[in-house]
């Protein structure tokens, strides 16, 4: 829901700049022309790549089908994943391959974290949830409609403040930034410190004519620098890292936008 959401947000913009990627679950709900997609967790970016590749990506889906959903095929994959981010070499299918397994074979709420590459096999001792293995190989199946979506945006790996500077302040302009949050935020690999979102909030309202989506949990420092006075607040239920329900914001500048056209 709140993908969507964020998708008919910016629904009128032909060119949208996401400076933070991550999951990319908006994207299909995105319309715009031009879609740019930033992230620096270099391994996002690289399986992006493999699954849009004509040559790769089906070589992707066939190996990762064929194999066994087991604590060993996930500690191979996740010294691979180390190995690649100590400056080793590998083949960008095998990287692929290895960062995929990593994702959904091992326990949610680690991705992008310090703590990605070291967690356990998500066993399941009850019929309660979903399946693990289920959901690992529908996660398989997604990848033929996420290379379609993948085809039509642009990646770079750029420091979120260096690609904000890039971005045009424009008619048809869109923003959607969905950085990590306060406090929960801080177990990520590249986290922000509340410095860092007073920085993001100082550059995001500098835009008098594109459209801006921030996406947040509640928290003080959220509510100090997204005022509601100033910034529209629609509160929509979404999912944490751990998939558990909670209740999420999407801020936007639609009425400070607006006021400025006026």
């Amino acid at each position: 829901m709140l993908a969507k959401h964020a998708g008919e947000c910016l629904q009128d913009c032909v060119w949208v700049g996401i400076p933070f990627a991550g999951g990319m679950s908006e994207i299909p709900h995105m319309k715009a022309r031009t879609i740019l997609a930033n992230d620096l967790h270099h391994h996002v970016i690289n399986l992006a790549d493999v699954v849009t590749s004509g040559i790769h990506g089906p070589k992707l889906r066939k190996r990762l089908s064929n194999l066994l959903f087991h604590p060993a095929v996930l500690r191979r994959c996740q010294l691979l994943c180390l190995a690649k981010e100590s400056g080793e070499l590998c083949h960008p299918l095998d990287w692929a391959e290895a960062y995929f397994v990593c994702c959904w074979q091992g326990r949610s709420s680690t991705s992008g974290t310090t703590s990605e590459f070291k967690n356990q096999l998500a066993l399941r001792w009850e019929a309660g949830g979903g399946d693990s293995a289920k959901r690992y190989h529908s996660a398989i199946e997604s990848l033929e409609q996420w290379r379609e979506e993948f085809s039509r945006v642009t990646f770079s790996c750029l420091d979120v403040f260096e690609f904000l500077e890039k971005c045009k302040d424009r008619d048809g302009h869109g923003i959607y930034a969905d950085p990590p949050f306060p406090i929960s935020g801080d177990k990520y690999l590249h986290h922000m410190t509340d410095d860092g979102h007073r920085h993001l909030a100082e550059v995001l309202s500098g835009y008098t004519k594109t459209k801006v989506v921030c996406r947040f949990q509640d928290h003080p420092l959220v509510r100090e620098l997204y005022p509601k006075t100033s910034w529209e607040w629609t509160d929509l239920n979404g999912r944490n890292q751990g998939n558990v329900d909670v209740l999420e914001y999407l801020i936007t500048n639609s009425t400070r936008v607006f006021k400025t056209n006026e």
